[in-house]
């Protein structure tokens, strides 16, 4: 049997068999993965369009989810498309987009229109957390979309998963804010992409330091026996 191609990114053309969502005109959506519903979502677009379109092997698409940050974009609250960053030292790098096939038309909510939200969200994300260089592997018919948003070819490349692919890389404007070790210690605490905003811990300020534990600590046995 002939071994059907897998691709890193989906084919953003619309599949003729799948006809489209009825919520593809909806308004968009991204953010970063926080909830395990959210989770499972991007997880099932990703199967949808690598395994379910283009049969990729189950162990080849799914590796590395706990190491990565997960990020989901939602048409009118629906699971659309989805992409994750793993972080390096001095890089991060954009992998697996998807979008799922029934949102592949229809203006700003098809699949340029979600795959471009996912890949602006993700690089203000990466920007935000300090990081200025990012790294990527992009099948050479998707090379100009990448390219839309900041990288460029090395020149290598290399074959994997049935594919040649292009090795990218991108240089990024410094972030004027980007989250650094300075940082008021209230925002590093915030939940991840929501430094601008007030988080559980903020919510706490106004409570005096009464340290509940230390009323919970065993007795040494000194202070025992003198009891």
């Amino acid at each position: 049997m002939q071994k059907t191609a897998r691709t890193t990114e989906p084919a953003l053309e619309t599949p003729t068999s799948m006809p489209p969502s009825p919520f593809a005109a909806g308004p968009i959506s991204v953010d970063i993965v926080r909830t395990h519903d959210d989770f499972f979502q991007a997880l099932n677009i990703r199967a949808l369009s690598f395994m379910g379109e283009q049969h990729s092997p189950f162990h080849e698409e799914f590796d590395n989810e706990f190491s990565a940050t997960h990020v989901l974009c939602k048409v009118a609250g629906e699971p659309a498309g989805a992409l994750r960053i793993r972080w390096f030292a001095d890089f991060a790098k954009i992998e697996r987009l998807s979008v799922r096939s029934e949102f592949r038309t229809g203006g700003m909510a098809g699949a340029r229109g979600i795959a471009d939200a996912l890949a602006r969200y993700a690089i203000e994300i990466i920007r935000r957390k300090g990081y200025v260089k990012i790294v990527g592997h992009a099948q050479k018919r998707l090379y100009p979309f990448w390219k839309k948003h900041g990288y460029r070819a090395t020149g290598e490349e290399v074959v994997y998963a049935d594919h040649v692919y292009v090795l990218m890389v991108g240089h990024l404007q410094p972030h004027p804010e980007a989250i650094r070790a300075d940082a008021d210690p209230m925002v590093v605490i915030r939940p991840e992409g929501k430094w601008d905003e007030l988080g559980p811990f903020d919510n706490s300020l106004d409570r005096p330091a009464t340290c509940p534990h230390r009323d919970r600590r065993p007795r040494p046995a000194a202070e025992r026996a003198a009891a």
